[in-house]
């Protein structure tokens, strides 16, 4: 398994949310890095966690940065298609990480 986690403070008024995000076409080692490293790019997703054997990873994300259709888009668009996405923790309001 490919874990590896990004780390920042957030907005006292922000929400995070954890999801659990399904992707057939991430199954082996390379195409895992490649989506870690899309979605370290993105600002305001953090505590990215790859797991090969499901194909799916966790991922947090800060509300006043980003939301669930950019991260689809920029994985779709990458060939990383979402094919199946949980809502793991409700948002919380103003937690620091």
């Amino acid at each position: 398994m490919l874990a590896s986690t990004l780390c920042y403070a957030v907005s006292a008024y922000s929400l995070e949310y954890q999801w659990k995000y399904v992707i057939p076409t991430m199954d082996n080692r390379e195409k895992a890095v490649q989506v870690f490293d899309l979605l370290s790019d993105i600002i305001g997703v953090y505590d990215v966690t790859n797991n090969l054997d499901t194909s799916s990873l966790m991922l947090f994300y800060d509300d006043e940065r980003t939301d669930e259709e950019a991260v689809k888009k920029v994985l779709g668009n990458a060939g990383f298609p979402v094919t199946r996405m949980m809502l793991l923790k409700e948002p919380r309001e103003g937690v620091m990480n």
